[in-house]
């Protein structure tokens, strides 16, 4: 037998041919066992004279390529998870690769965990789960049991029953009211004068108020002091509808969930605890505390026309202490628009962006604050009649550097603007080297995520269950000899297999490997295909 044997390397079913000599440069691999071995090694094909292995062709290429040359490069199509598995295969270490390619080999190791995140947290595994238990159990346990379970289903999995859909529906619309309404008190044109009894008396433009100097009936001033205000009648009754709803629906939940723990652990629930229980506490000092001092002041202003006159103003200013004690607890309610959240994917996909670029956002917050101290610290000492203090030269430089240019604040000589130029362009580098890390992380879970809602529910919720199946079984496919594959697969899927079907199928395989059409890749030549 020849020293250095020209031999035929038959992977996937694509010829490569190569020398003996070659594959022994790497001793203790699979290859250099074709080498130690020749024909009586185990894959060797006599009437093909070859070896056969069932194998990634693209990825063999890498690896032969890398036994002639001592250096491992990955092409860029190959996923690098199906990478690492070759490499495993044929006995190498994924250390080898070289610098060049290791950034596109290891970017899909952190796309694959990430991804599997993404796919436990939004994918509705926990949905899935709880709709298979609601069938298994469906006819057993109590009538209360029984209902607990499909009202469960209907609040937290609205889009598996109609009336789940038809309560979704309705939710989303107090939602919206709640928001809007929040929206329309702030208006001077949706409140009223706070002391007014009949609650009749519209709030002044403040802009008209401040400006004017004629003496005003109908808020009872002649100095610029505007007046304390509350929503409009209308807008507090919407409200206390809406709180009404909220409290109900919060009441109904915890009633219907089979895990407390699970439920306080979500963060939207903590949303809708930390919306209603403020919203109580000033619907209580809104109908104790201020109805009783509001009370007092009409009574003592009746008569007169004016409830800021002696000691009526001071019971008026206390009631209007807690007026603004309530307005910052009821400016939790904006935080209701994160429920939307729940059933619209895009905010989920957002929310979970920005939790994995933590350190990407994080990076960039210290680039920017390094460049605000710098440039804030020099624009104080050239312009130090324009800047009297490095703060003020922190907002410049922070309005500066993230290209918002208020202009409240800029420089006025020759140095300041040298200054300001250097830091606008500081700013828009700082900005381009992390904002499309961001970006693309989002690309890709949005396009993922987009891909798996397009697939029918029945489809994605077969996939699971044979998944679990697979799992439970314990099954390796790819390790497993061929009718024990195709018997478990025959299971996983509910086809009737026998042991005809089998061995036909195991002949099938044969032939095929007997009778492959290969393709023939000579040495140092490129494949034809």
């Amino acid at each position: 037998m020849m020293e250095n044997e020209l031999i035929c390397i038959n992977v996937g079913g694509r010829e490569f041919w190569t020398y003996t000599s070659t594959l022994e440069k790497l001793p203790g691999t699979t290859l250099s066992q074709i080498a130690a071995l020749r024909k009586s090694h185990h894959t060797y094909i006599s009437h093909k004279d070859c070896y056969f292995y069932d194998r990634s062709p693209e990825a063999f290429r890498s690896i032969l390529e890398y036994y002639r040359t001592d250096e491992l490069h990955v092409a860029e199509y190959v996923c690098g998870n199906a990478m690492k598995q070759e490499l495993e295969f044929w006995g190498l270490s994924e250390a080898e690769i070289e610098p060049c390619c290791w950034g596109s080999y290891a970017k899909y190791h952190s796309h694959k965990e990430t991804l599997a995140n993404l796919e436990s947290a939004f994918g509705g595994e926990e949905e899935y789960n709880f709709i298979e238990e609601t069938k298994t159990l469906k006819n057993t346990g109590t009538r209360w049991q029984q209902f607990k379970r499909k009202a469960w289903m209907a609040l937290e999995f609205p889009s598996e029953t109609n009336t789940g859909k038809i309560l979704m529906g309705i939710s989303m619309s107090f939602v919206i009211i709640s928001i809007l309404e929040t929206i329309l008190e702030s208006h001077y044109m949706f409140r009223v004068v706070y002391y007014d009894k009949d609650r009749t008396a519209k709030a002044p433009n403040p802009a008209d108020y401040l400006t004017s100097t004629d003496t005003d009936a109908s808020n009872c001033s002649n100095s610029s002091q505007y007046p304390h205000t509350e929503p409009h009648p209308v807008l507090s009754t919407i409200d206390d509808i809406c709180l009404a709803y909220f409290l109900l629906e919060l009441i109904i939940r915890l009633s219907f969930c089979p895990n407390l723990c699970k439920f306080f652990k979500s963060p939207l629930n903590h949303i809708d605890i930390f919306c209603v229980i403020p919203q109580l506490i000033s619907i209580i000092i809104k109908h104790t505390i201020i109805t009783h001092q509001k009370e007092h002041v009409v009574e003592l202003s009746s008569g007169s026309g004016c409830a800021l006159l002696g000691t009526d103003y001071r019971q008026y200013e206390r009631a209007g202490d807690f007026l603004k004690a309530i307005t910052v607890l009821r400016t939790v309610r904006i935080l209701r628009v994160f429920k939307l959240m729940k059933h619209y994917a895009a905010f989920k996909i957002l929310a979970y962006t920005i939790k994995v670029s933590a350190k990407e956002l994080l990076l960039m917050v210290v680039y920017l604050m390094t460049g605000v101290l710098i440039f804030a610290s020099i624009i104080h000492y050239a312009e130090k009649e324009n800047f009297d203090s490095i703060p003020i030269g922190f907002w410049w430089a922070l309005v500066t550097m993230t290209t918002v240019g208020y202009g409240d604040k800029h420089p006025k000589e020759l140095v300041g603007y040298l200054v300001g130029s250097l830091c606008v362009m500081s700013g828009v580098l700082v900005i381009a080297f992390t904002v499309p890390i961001v970006v693309n992380n989002f690309s890709l879970y949005y396009t993922h995520a987009k891909t798996r809602i397009k697939l029918p529910k029945e489809t994605v919720q077969e996939l699971r269950r044979n998944k679990n199946m697979r799992k439970n079984l314990g099954l390796s496919i790819s390790k497993m000899p061929l009718v024990a594959t195709l018997s478990s697969l025959c299971a996983v899927n509910n086809i009737a297999c026998t042991n005809e079907a089998l061995e036909l199928n195991l002949e099938e395989r044969k032939n095929q490997t007997n009778g492959v059409l290969c393709e023939v890749v000579q040495p140092g030549q490129p494949s034809l295909s």
